[in-house]
């Protein structure tokens, strides 16, 4: 720094000197055909001197495109003779005053988190096509046999359903596949219950049993939402999820404890799978107003009203609620009901 400072001041010394020489020849030498080549080259050295300075002095984003940026200077300073050096000041004087801007820091956000948080159907055969590949036994084994491993990438009630369908198919491979995947997803809701059963039995406090409770319930639910059981096993686990979930409210509310809202959605799901449509919509409209997304509610809550045949309120429902056209599964029942 110091030593570009002492360089800046020898080449403006430089130039008032070259700047001097010239208006003093242009005004006092008699001989005028080599005053003006003199003037001329002593200008010429003033402006690419004080070019310079002024090229140091700007700041990193006024030099690109260099040299273009410093031959640009280079032409103003020559066609302005002594404004060139008034200017010099001014934007000195400005330069000194300006105050370097503070770096605040940056929150980096990483574009394959939020990839995976968007709820985007994945769709390799093509909407259709994959029902026609796992039904159809005339289409060759290879091509029906990975229609069933897609099936396993994105479990749902959909799928598991289509898995069970493959249980009697003809080809031993597939029935072998469909059974194995069922048993997979049966055995980890088994074992997660299994899991929350034992911290139940042996919770160390209040907090812990409500943790329980409240996971008990989710892990039935998973099945009941999946159908990974026959109608009657099915049956059961509605009773077990209900059982549960309305334990884990209860005790929050004695206990004076924060119950996760998921819960009441689960038994306001179930009590509309009973048939109790009243206690249903108290539930969900309760978890309507909780921190749930909406797109997890709005469509146990169309279906109550739908089921009631309270239609107008279906509608008035998803009006309300016009960014749920956003979501890519309930895009269908939304203009539907909305006349998109």
């Amino acid at each position: 720094m110091i030593t570009q400072y002492f360089a800046q001041k020898k080449l403006l010394f430089l130039s008032i000197t070259f700047e001097i020489s010239s208006i003093y020849l242009l005004f006092f030498s008699k001989d005028f055909t080599g005053k003006i080549f003199a003037v001329l080259i002593l200008h010429t050295l003033a402006s690419i001197t004080l070019s310079q300075i002024v090229w140091l002095i700007l700041p990193k984003r006024y030099k690109k495109p260099f040299p273009l940026s410093l031959i640009s200077l280079f032409v103003i300073v020559f066609s302005t003779p002594i404004v060139s050096y008034i200017a010099l000041i001014i934007l000195y004087i400005i330069l000194k005053k300006q105050k370097p801007k503070t770096a605040y820091p940056f929150n980096h956000f990483s574009i394959w988190k939020g990839l995976e948080e968007l709820r985007i159907p994945k769709r390799k055969f093509g909407e259709a096509a994959i029902i026609e590949l796992v039904r159809n036994t005339k289409i060759p084994a290879e091509k029906r046999l990975k229609a069933f491993i897609f099936l396993t990438e994105a479990i749902s009630p959909e799928t598991v359903q289509l898995l069970k369908l493959g249980l009697s198919d003809p080809n031993d491979e597939i029935r072998l596949l469909c059974f194995s995947e069922l048993s997979k997803i049966e055995k980890k809701i088994t074992s997660s219950i299994h899991y929350y059963m034992n911290i139940l039995e042996n919770a160390k406090d209040d907090k812990e049993y409500l943790d329980a409770l409240e996971n008990l319930a989710k892990s039935y639910w998973e099945a009941v939402y999946l159908g990974i059981g026959d109608e009657e096993i099915n049956k059961y686990y509605i009773n077990q999820t209900y059982k549960y979930a309305l334990k884990a409210i209860e005790f929050a509310e004695e206990k004076n404890l924060q119950v996760d809202p998921h819960v009441i959605l689960i038994l306001g799901k179930i009590n509309l799978l009973k048939g109790d449509y009243e206690s249903a919509e108290r539930l969900l409209r309760e978890t309507l107003d909780s921190n749930i997304p909406k797109f997890e509610v709005i469509p146990s809550l169309a279906k109550l009203y739908y089921e009631k045949g309270e239609f107008s309120k279906v509608k008035e429902l998803f009006m309300k609620y016009p960014y749920l056209r956003y979501d890519f599964d309930i895009y269908p029942i939304y203009a539907l009901w909305s006349g998109e």
